[in-house]
Parts: structure tokens; C-alpha cells; sequence
């Protein structure tokens, strides 16, 4: 009974470190989100974080080991926040998904033109984007198995700008559309490129947009 005692203390004493731990990376992130937010052009600094979360600079590092630790936290925040839709788990799925993401950025304009605009959040948002890259990447890969890796890599770029902030402020804010059809476009387009895909497939087409490999990569 008296080495389990030192024991339970040990394993409390590391449960309240990494509830503490927890509550102090929530506050940063809160603090890097409403600094964001308030800014109107991105450009916030680790000191202004720090202060606001009340926290030294060196204690935001120990938390997120460097830059980009901290720019995936605060992606995944925002993302929370905005309540956007998880990336797709298929390629059937990219239509509708277009849909929602593109409400989601009507919904949150102004913090997401506030969190892209420069700085920390510019920063943040090209890490995100290539997190998101990487993963419609991958689902290029496993959907498209048909193509060859430079068609697929092509692919997954196209998918990538069709769904993007950048497209959707586009349609927007330069071509007139309201969020509404402009999610619908893209929509058509997600379709009409599945559509193509899917017609490769079946005519066994492995390459697109230049020489064709019959019957799988070259």
C-alpha cells in the first residue's frame, strides 16, 4: 500500500501538469484568434500573443516547439471556430464539400480576410493551405489510381484552386457572384471534372493532357 501511494500522486501530479498544459494552449490560441481578428490585416506579433494570453514569448514556444506547430494549432482553431467541413473521404464528395466550405467563408469574411490579409495569419493560412493540399492529394491518389503520378499531381492541384478562399473571394468579390452560386459553380465544376475522370477511367486513359499511357503509369 505504500508504493501504490507515491504512485497515484505521481500519475495526479502529471494529469493536473497536462490539464494546466492544455489550458495554457488554449489561451494562446484564443489569443492569436482575437488578436487576428481585431488587427483587420494579419499582421500580429508573438509579443502582442503573449501579452494577451499572459504569457511570456519563451512559454508560447515551449508549448508549440516552433512556427509551424503553432500555425497548425491555429489553422485547426479556426477551422473549429468556423465550424468548417471536414476535408472529403471521397471524390464523390467534393461537390457538396465545395458547397459548405463556401459558406462557411461567407459566414466568416471578415476574420478570414483579417487572418490572410498579412503576417502571422498570411503565415498560418499557406501552412494550412499546404496541409490541405497534402491531404486532397492523397485522396487524388487513392481515387484516381487510374492516372499516372504527374496527371494525378496536376489533379490535385486543379481540386485544390477550385476549392480554395482565393477562388471563392474571386467569384465574390471580383466576378459579382454571391456565395450562393459561386459554390454552385464550383460545385458544376467538381462534377464535370469527376465526370472526366471517371470517363478516363473507363476508356483507360492514364495521362491527361498530353501523351496517353494505356493500361496504368509508364
Amino acid at each position: 500500500m505504500n508504493r501504490a501511494g507515491p504512485s497515484r500522486k505521481r500519475d495526479y501530479n502529471n494529469s493536473l501538469r497536462e490539464e494546466q498544459a492544455a489550458r495554457t494552449r488554449d489561451r494562446i490560441i484564443q489569443a492569436v484568434i482575437a488578436a487576428l481578428a481585431e488587427s483587420g490585416d494579419g499582421n500580429v506579433s508573438i509579443a502582442e500573443i503573449a501579452t494577451r494570453a499572459g504569457v511570456s514569448e519563451p512559454t508560447i514556444y515551449r508549448h508549440f516547439k516552433n512556427r509551424e506547430g503553432l500555425y497548425a494549432a491555429i489553422d485547426d482553431q479556426v477551422q473549429k471556430d468556423m465550424g468548417m467541413p471536414p476535408m472529403p473521404t471521397s471524390l464523390d464528395t467534393l461537390p457538396g464539400h465545395a458547397c459548405a466550405v463556401f459558406e462557411r467563408f461567407e459566414q466568416h469574411a471578415e476574420l478570414l480576410q483579417a487572418a490572410f490579409a498579412a503576417g502571422l495569419g498570411r503565415e498560418a493560412h499557406l501552412h494550412s493551405r499546404g496541409r490541405r493540399h497534402g491531404a486532397l492529394r492523397q485522396l487524388i491518389d487513392a481515387d484516381a489510381d487510374h492516372y499516372d503520378a504527374d496527371s494525378r499531381r496536376l489533379l490535385s492541384a486543379l481540386s485544390r484552386v477550385l476549392i480554395s478562399y482565393d477562388a471563392w473571394q474571386r467569384l465574390t468579390g471580383e466576378l459579382g457572384l454571391d456565395s450562393e452560386e459561386a459554390g454552385r459553380a464550383t460545385a458544376w465544376g467538381c462534377a464535370a471534372l469527376l465526370d472526366a475522370i471517371e470517363r478516363d477511367r473507363c476508356e483507360g486513359r492514364s495521362s491527361i493532357g498530353g501523351t496517353e499511357h494505356e493500361g496504368g503509369e509508364s
